[in-house]
């Protein structure tokens, strides 16, 4: 939010030096999802995904099968149930982690297959402010950005360049 307040303020200060001053605005993140690229990447991250629920289903289904049901435990004594406990919150843990590092993982791909379109969408908002004359193109799709009435859309014009429909 300091970020957003630090931009409004340094444009209008910027407008006030300098009448000249072009800002124009685009919703980046609707731009990048309307490019057909960006279904082929969903499926790979889909089947990507599907991995590590595997890798999770299985890691899930060996833990139940080497527990057992608890109730087994019923005449066991007091050390072989906190030792039971013990392993089966080791599993529990041991899931949970896998679970974490799998999202990781999925993230970093995702962020490792939108980054060619992401350049090439950014490459054509820098060509296109350059062309036409503009000294600042502000992002709409970041939370808490709202368009305001001193900016061009340019949305249209990205998608043009972009051969987006």
């Amino acid at each position: 939010m300091k970020n957003l307040f630090a931009v409004i303020m340094m444009l209008s200060t910027i407008g006030f030096a300098n009448a000249q001053t072009r800002v124009g605005y685009v919703a980046l993140a609707p731009l990048v999802d309307s490019l057909s690229a960006k279904a082929n990447i969903k499926q790979q991250i889909s089947d990507y995904q599907k991995r590590f629920e595997l890798g999770l289903q299985q890691l899930s289904l060996s833990a139940t099968r080497t527990s057992g049901p608890y109730d087994g435990y019923r005449y066991a004594t007091d050390a072989e149930k906190e030792q039971e406990l013990a392993r089966l919150k080791a599993l529990q843990v041991t899931i949970q982690q896998y679970s974490i590092g799998a999202q990781k993982q999925i993230d970093l791909k995702m962020t490792e297959l939108l980054k060619p379109i992401q350049d090439s969408v950014k490459s054509a908002i820098t060509q296109l402010a350059k062309t036409q004359g503009y000294d600042y193109v502000i992002d709409t799709s970041v939370k808490g950005l709202t368009a305001f009435s001193a900016g061009d859309d340019l949305t249209a014009a990205v998608k043009l360049k972009l051969g987006i429909k």
